[in-house]
């Protein structure tokens, strides 16, 4: 491998003819160093029974060459801390920073905040979102889709299940969220 640099040469093709000289010039540069963050998005979510402190982790590269020292700071009253908030990205080394959110004393609803990671070689703005779910039912189903297939018209296509699960507050019965089920067939 070459170095970054000018480099020329010669080329030179012989035949019984004679011979012709080509000149060749080449030059390499180092590429700037360069910020990469990811995810591009972090995303928490969380219910107002069970509050608490969650985590997840940027990661901090160098698309470039060489290597760079990076700040990151958070903002949005649920991002309690992001650490390091001073760290180096190189060629050979990733740097990490997590983010910490606490969901303890806030209501149900969407918050947005963000996560900046600065350095000589760009920013990036990541930002945080969350989600805190009011206490009570929440309606999941147990699977996204069904696929029925049958070879022949003759014979129908054996029947499938769905669930409704309540991934929220326990003792609920279906009585009591209002559901009702009833068979149906497609034609």
């Amino acid at each position: 491998s070459l170095a970054a640099g000018s480099y020329t040469s010669t080329l030179t093709i012989s035949t019984s003819a004679g011979s012709l000289s080509v000149p060749l010039s080449l030059t390499l540069s180092t590429p700037a160093p360069q910020l990469s963050v990811s995810p591009s998005l972090l995303r928490f979510t969380s219910s107002t029974q069970t509050p608490g402190v969650q985590s997840a982790t940027l990661t901090i590269t160098n698309a470039g060459s060489g290597g760079f020292s990076f700040n990151a700071s958070g903002s949005g009253n649920f991002i309690t801390s992001v650490t390091p908030s001073v760290g180096t990205a190189s060629g050979n080394a990733q740097g990490l920073v997590t983010v910490t959110v606490d969901t303890s004393g806030l209501g149900a609803g969407s918050y947005l905040g963000s996560v900046t990671v600065s350095s000589p070689s760009g920013s990036a703005t990541i930002p945080v979102s969350l989600f805190v779910a009011q206490a009570g039912p929440a309606l999941t189903l147990s699977q996204t889709g069904l696929r029925f297939v049958s070879a022949d018209t003759l014979f129908a296509a054996p029947p499938q299940t769905v669930q409704i699960l309540n991934t929220g507050s326990a003792g609920q019965s279906k009585e009591e969220l209002g559901l009702s089920c009833r068979d149906f067939a497609l034609r």
